[in-house]
């Protein structure tokens, strides 16, 4: 008799108790779960948000070997919970890098960028350029406080952390058998985006005491020792999309308990290498730098510190950093949500009549999209907003139909913004990784920067992406101050290096990765927002653990 094994329960179904537990198909060997972070089952989450603003901003000036972090205000729509993903300068400077950001998190519309200059003379960085700004609203950010060993002057270190959830905490449930039948969650701790293990210690009997002394008061404990611990429970923790675990499911009661044993939680985090990793330091110091971050192993960051001064540096101890690794997202929807700013809003509407007028707006393919619904952000007495459409013959522009019923001509308000839902035929992923074996980078002369420019297939033009060096560390004194995309050429990057040392450097052949965020910027003062699946569910060591697992059972034949 055929048997289906989900039997369409929504539910699912789980085969064995423990990774022990032996599983095989069409009579192939059985065997147990294959070993390895990859095999950790993995949380689906709700989609995650990525919106691309675009900013014409002017940094402050950075003295000789240092670093200025350059405030930015008034940034219209950038939220105090967003997590900021890339920024691209559009330009290079010679010895000038961008070594980090960070969003502001009690003031909405604010963000800190970290500017670097590896040379002997200040450099101004220039002024009204545009920069591509990605946030993530929604997804897995990690927070993590760390605290960091000295860096040497001037030059790099690269230093490791183990990331993992915190602050869960449970009382284990014994029924009369003496067995574990369940876990009372006291605290669901935070950051445990996939479910950590459990462990379950001690729960042996309650030492008893004896009465002695002329006051008939306790004395030491009787002995026990014939008495043993219980043992072999094993769980399984539940974990919600906000990262907190919520209950623990009994996979084996064990037995021998006489007494709850204690309960902790360790691990719980997704980061695998093959995914590209960004942070955040929580804080600015003077001539301290971020020049690279990887995954070196499954749970752990890389972090690479430049200190451009003449003296050691070191972090501030005990901040809490965020982190995020991502793989490739598909689009959740086909619509994109821009933000599109009318600064000048042409002619007037005549009264009793209606005008159609033009909004710039970058990302627009004519003859494809279609406007499926826009929202003017203020009521003008008199003046309606008729519809909006997508040009057939010319891209980068919406067409919005306004409407006076008044005996008087009225004028748009200028510098709003209005937020137009589009419809495309091929929607935007919402992040895409590159990975490319690099064979060769030319030479980086001493105490400077040099931008040179690699090419990846496929790659698109305008957006914006940030790079990782998975091969191992970079050599001492090298850093990455920034990457940017070509505006004009698809699939061309830019990689700016910045040498601190005094003497020529040559960047290392080797695996890069490059994750791109491929909404073009949509205009200076506009956004444009995607969401993508979650990310955890396009590992590429996980689909490659799947498929090498399911030829081991039997299940799958790649013949």
């Amino acid at each position: 008799m055929l048997k289906n094994l989900t039997d369409f329960n929504p539910d699912g179904w789980d085969i064995g108790q423990s990774p022990t537990d032996k599983i095989a198909f069409y009579g192939a060997p059985p065997i147990s779960q294959r070993p390895g972070g990859a095999q950790s089952p993995l949380l689906g989450m709700p989609g995650n948000q990525f919106v691309t603003y675009q900013f014409s901003l002017s940094p402050s000036a950075v003295g000789a070997n240092t670093t200025v972090e350059s405030t930015f205000t008034g940034l219209t729509g950038i939220l105090t919970t967003d997590f900021i993903v890339a920024v691209n300068k559009p330009s290079t400077q010679a010895g000038l890098g961008l070594v980090g950001w960070r969003n502001s998190a009690t003031t909405a519309g604010t963000i800190y960028m970290n500017f670097a200059n590896s040379t002997g003379s200040t450099i101004t960085p220039t002024a009204s350029e545009t920069y591509n700004v990605v946030v993530m609203r929604g997804g897995p950010v990690v927070s993590q406080s760390i605290t960091p060993a000295a860096v040497p002057a001037g030059t790099t270190v690269e230093q490791v952390f183990i990331l993992q959830g915190s602050g869960a905490a449970g009382t284990a449930i014994v029924n009369a058998a003496g067995q574990v039948v369940g876990v009372n969650i006291t605290a669901g701790g935070s950051g445990y985006f996939i479910p950590p293990s459990v462990t379950f210690a001690g729960g042996g009997p309650q030492p008893s005491y004896v009465l002695s002394g002329a006051f008939g008061g306790l004395d030491q404990p009787a002995a026990t020792a014939a008495m043993p611990y219980g043992s072999g429970a094993t769980g399984i923790a539940v974990v919600n999309s906000s990262g907190v675990v919520t209950g623990v499911k009994i996979t084996n009661p064990g037995s021998g308990y006489l007494a709850a044993p204690a309960v902790s939680f360790a691990g719980g985090n997704w980061f695998e290498p093959g995914q590209f990793a960004v942070g955040s330091k929580p804080s600015s110091q003077t001539g301290l730098g971020i020049g690279g971050w990887r995954v070196p192993a499954t749970g752990q960051i890389g972090i690479t510190y430049t200190n451009y001064t003449g003296s050691a540096i070191t972090p501030t101890a005990g901040e809490t950093y965020q982190f995020l690794a991502l793989n490739e997202m598909p689009p959740m929807s086909e619509f994109v949500e821009y933000g599109a700013t009318i600064t000048t809003p042409g002619t007037s509407i005549t009264s009793s009549s209606t005008a159609e007028q033009a909004i710039p707006l970058t990302g627009i393919t004519a003859g494809s999209d279609w406007v499926a619904g826009i929202s003017k952000p203020s009521v003008q007495t008199g003046l309606f907003v008729g519809g909006a459409r997508v040009s057939v013959t010319t891209s980068n522009s919406i067409y919005v139909c306004f409407g006076n019923v008044t005996g008087s001509a009225i004028t748009p308000t200028g510098s709003e913004v209005y937020v137009v839902t589009v419809g495309k035929v091929n929607p935007p992923m919402p992040a895409m990784v590159y990975p490319q074996y690099i064979s060769s980078f030319t030479s980086v002369a001493a105490n400077t920067s040099a931008e040179q420019n690699v090419t990846l297939q496929g790659g698109p033009i305008g957006s914006t992406m940030v790079m990782n060096y998975v091969g191992g560390s970079l050599p001492t004194g090298l850093s990455i101050g920034g990457v940017r995309v070509s505006a004009t050429t698809a699939g061309v990057v830019y990689v700016n290096w910045q040498n601190n040392t005094s003497s020529a450097m040559t960047p290392p052949a080797g695996l890069y990765l490059f994750g791109n965020f491929p909404v073009p910027g949509p205009g200076v003062g506009n956004f444009a927002a995607v969401l993508g699946s979650p990310a955890q569910f396009l590992n590429n060591a996980l689909t490659n653990e799947v498929q090498q697992l399911l030829d081991a059972i039997g299940l799958y034949r790649g013949y």
